[in-house]
């Protein structure tokens, strides 16, 4: 006769059963992180509406960021309003730190991590048209970190969608310690002093 003890613990098949079950709900209720709707309908009438997703990896142990494009079309007469997809895949956005459409949609902008085999991680700003990347900027030299937190984040067009602002960290000042040689160094005997990185 088993012991209470024994008929509560969990078995190997049960835990391999409650293990399956999350890693399915988990890798197939995605996360919506932020969707546009287009302004004006295209040809057909249909609005575009992108959306942008993230996907929890359970395997990899990471989170997956897509971006999707559907089309709506509202009701007209007797049609009803329906939705389709106008890419029969997501893309997958790696290191993607922000991303935007402009006002048209025509355009992509997407602000990405990449760390090179150098090992120090660089920003880059894409510029996308079509699926094609039309300009790259290597962000990394002209300032800090570009603030992707939900609080601070901003990544906008211009009207011409000529321009894109968006926040970032000032760049770091360079520090020396006190023992460095060259007693007129700047910011000396600060290389180690606190700074707030949040």
């Amino acid at each position: 006769m088993a012991t209470a003890d024994e008929s509560k613990s969990p078995t190997a098949e049960s835990c391999e059963v409650a293990a399956s079950t999350y890693r399915s709900l988990v890798e197939h209720c995605p996360d919506v992180k932020r969707a546009w709707v287009s302004t004006s309908p295209d040809a057909r009438g249909a609005y575009s509406i992108m959306v942008q997703r993230t996907v929890r990896d359970v395997e990899g142990d990471r989170n997956r960021t897509f971006l999707s494009t559907l089309s709506f079309s509202p009701a007209a007469g007797d049609a009803p309003a329906s939705f389709d997809a106008a890419s029969l895949f997501p893309t997958e956005l790696p290191g993607e730190v922000l991303a935007a459409p402009s006002p048209s949609g025509r355009y992509l902008c997407v602000i990405r991590t990449r760390t090179p085999k150098s090992g120090k991680e660089q920003t880059f700003l894409d510029i996308l048209d079509s699926g094609c990347v039309v300009s790259t900027v290597e962000l990394t030299r002209y300032h800090g970190k570009v603030v992707g937190s939900p609080w601070f984040r901003c990544l906008d067009w211009n009207a011409d969608e000529t321009l894109v602002a968006y926040t970032a960290t000032a760049k770091p000042k360079e520090a020396s310690t006190f023992f460095t040689a060259d007693k007129k160094a700047k910011n000396r005997g600060m290389k180690f002093e606190h700074q707030e990185d949040w």
